[in-house]
């Protein structure tokens, strides 16, 4: 009875090996999707804007991708900044 018992033991352990390897992939791959298709995008939107809030208005617009919501915030991100260039313009003409 101690043989099947032993084999039992090994295989449950090989599978809460396999089974934590796998969540533990799976998270990884989680957040270095996020990184790349949250993150970074809005990285660039904030260094954009600390630049611009800053007076260096002469920013060239950002490039937007897809059609998701990081898209529309950058859309209307550069939106926003061109008006505020036409009104400096404005002001100072």
């Amino acid at each position: 009875m101690s043989v099947p018992i032993k084999i039992a033991n090994e295989g449950f352990r090989n599978l809460l090996i396999t089974l934590g390897t796998i969540f533990f992939a799976a998270i990884v791959l989680i957040d270095i999707g996020m990184y790349f298709i949250v993150i970074q995008p809005l990285r660039k939107v904030s260094a954009s804007a600390d630049l611009i809030s800053t007076g260096d208005i002469d920013q060239p617009p950002l490039l937007v991708r897809g059609r998701d919501e990081i898209a529309q915030v950058t859309t209307s991100f550069n939106r926003m900044h061109t008006s505020l260039k036409k009104a400096m313009e404005m002001l100072n003409d």
